[in-house]
């Protein structure tokens, strides 16, 4: 797996989330309750960014259809069809940093 620098510490911020690129990866990155998680980006109902959504609590509700995931663990929460879990990836928090296990 390969360490990959993501932002510093203080530029994600509790209860925000952002997106992130990397070798082909489309991820959205959260803060919630003072730990950062890293999921799949790309809703898997018709590739809408989950990143440019809307974060209420640690619900992401995609902007082109208004399926609804839980940033902390990829599951969909509210959808009229059923999606399959998005991904989750390793998150580190070290030395001022955020890095993502890819």
């Amino acid at each position: 797996m390969a360490k990959i620098l993501v932002c510093g510490s203080s530029e994600l911020q509790e209860g925000n989330m952002r997106g992130f690129e990397s070798n082909g990866h489309k991820l959205l990155i959260a803060r919630i309750a003072g730990k950062v998680y890293a999921m799949n980006g790309i809703c898997k109902h018709q590739g809408g960014r989950l990143y440019d959504g809307e974060l209420s609590g640690k619900s992401v509700t995609c902007p082109l259809h208004g399926s609804v995931w839980d940033v902390t663990t990829g599951i969909l929460i509210d959808f009229y069809d059923n999606l399959p879990n998005e991904e989750m990836y390793p998150v580190v928090e070290e030395n001022g940093s955020i890095f993502l296990e890819l």
